[in-house]
């Protein structure tokens, strides 16, 4: 990545919010699909999370049976039901046209603050009236925990300092940053002017969920981002053609004009890598530059990882960043 200060923008180089507590997955025929709400959860370390519920609707025509289970990296989060049953699965049977709440929550024994982007694991079976298995599916729903430390109260008081090594957007001589009631900031993708699958909006829904579980962390709780159909009123536009992205670069933040430039999905090495560089994008829009760690999100050039979309997150450092530019009473507001 580099930035060009005359013309304003940043570019990703090609190298190596309270959610409401009920959600739905939505089991059809032979399918699956969910209400677009990730489910999302935090908590302190060494204390259970607070608990959501997720209700599993069958409006197929067949008897269905569920397997609601964990994948191995978040063996923190817990189930349980209303006849009492508890643990890392829960099987649900469904007959046609019923609904069962499995309620969510994460414990995590010990650690540091961290925020976890994830999916549940979701076997489905369906059966004819005799109990035969006609046909298989399975799906995921996904999640995000954030656990801060035991003795953190997760708030954006003050308590931030500033990274080692990574830098913020400056106009005027001052960190530029959004002012905390223009939040959180509408986004327009306009991917589907070109047809283009639903690859783009699990990127998208991924890409918000972790920047606005962070922002939550830090005591934004109406979170950073949310997305619109609309692109009249939208404070940022997300273009997809790759018209705007320089030669060589995978993603430019055009952040004086609102204007963040991807390349059609078929450059990125897969969801994830396309992700990581839209997460980018998405942070230089909120003020942050660029971090000389590797690990970090905003590292100046690698990302395009080939990690799968559900493993893809930021760490503490990006965290502490935004934290500590969004509790600075002396910036330069970005319009």
């Amino acid at each position: 990545m580099k930035r060009s200060t005359y013309i304003f923008f940043l570019a990703c180089c090609f190298q190596a919010l309270d959610l409401p507590a009920q959600e739905f997955a939505i089991f059809t025929n032979n399918s699956a699909t969910w209400d677009g709400k990730p489910l999302t959860l935090s908590g302190k370390v060494g204390y259970n999370t607070q608990t959501r519920h997720l209700s599993l609707s069958n409006r197929s025509r067949y008897q269905t049976k569920v397997n609601v289970h964990t994948h191995s990296n978040l063996d923190f989060v817990y189930f349980t039901d209303d006849h009492g049953n508890q643990g890392n699965q829960i099987a649900v049977s469904l007959p046609p046209g019923s609904t069962y709440r499995v309620n969510v929550f994460g414990y995590l024994e010990s650690g540091g603050e961290n925020v976890y982007n994830d999916d549940l694991g979701l076997d489905v079976e369906y059966l004819d009236q005799y109990g035969r298995r006609l046909m298989t599916n399975y799906w995921e729903y996904p999640v995000s925990i954030y656990f801060r430390s035991s003795g953190s109260g997760g708030n954006s008081s003050g308590g931030f300092g500033k990274p080692n090594h990574y830098e913020v957007i400056t106009i005027n001589g001052l960190p530029a940053r959004w002012h905390t009631s223009d939040l959180p900031l509408k986004l327009y993708s306009n991917h589907r002017q070109y047809g283009f699958s639903s690859e783009y909006d699990k990127v998208l829904l991924r890409t918000v969920l972790v920047w606005n579980n962070v922002a939550e962390s830090i005591g934004i709780s109406q979170g950073f981002f949310e997305l619109t159909n609309s692109s009249s009123n939208a404070n940022i536009q997300i273009d997809w053609s790759g018209q705007y992205v320089e030669r060589g670069a995978m993603g430019v933040a055009y952040y004086m004009k609102g204007l963040v430039a991807m390349l059609p999905m078929r450059y990125y090495q897969n969801e994830g890598a396309a992700a990581e560089t839209l997460l980018q994008e998405l942070c230089h829009m909120l003020g942050p530059e660029h971090s000389e760690y590797p690990a970090d999100i905003m590292y100046g050039t690698v990302h395009g990882h080939s990690h799968d979309l559900a493993e893809v997150t930021v760490t503490d450092r990006d965290r502490q960043m935004l934290g500590w530019l969004y509790s600075q009473r002396n910036y330069y507001p970005f319009r």
